[in-house]
């Protein structure tokens, strides 16, 4: 099975899936790990922006607790970086 990302630029990240593996959501926690990665390192300023967003199906593994965990976790971990910017300028740290 094939797991593919991607947007009107085209695809931005691809990952089969091992014979025999279950993507369940430890799996795809993986996987979206590696998917954030890659929009960095391929998409910088779309990752720059926050103004992008997921589009999952309706599969189970994606509205699992430990997926939504991580998910949540990421957006503290940028919200405490953007705190940290403005204190660090004053309160003159803005984004475009």
């Amino acid at each position: 099975m094939l797991i593919a990302f991607f947007n009107a630029e085209g695809v931005i990240h691809q990952e089969f899936v091992p014979a025999g593996q279950r993507v369940n959501a430890e799996f795809y926690v993986g996987v979206l790990d590696r998917l954030l990665k890659r929009i960095r390192r391929v998409r910088t300023a779309k990752f720059q922006s926050s103004e992008w967003f997921l589009l999952h199906d309706n599969s189970p593994s994606h509205n699992a607790a430990v997926v939504s965990k991580t998910a949540f976790l990421e957006g503290m971990k940028k919200l405490k970086e953007r705190a940290n910017k403005c204190i660090d300028q004053g309160g003159m740290y803005f984004e475009e």
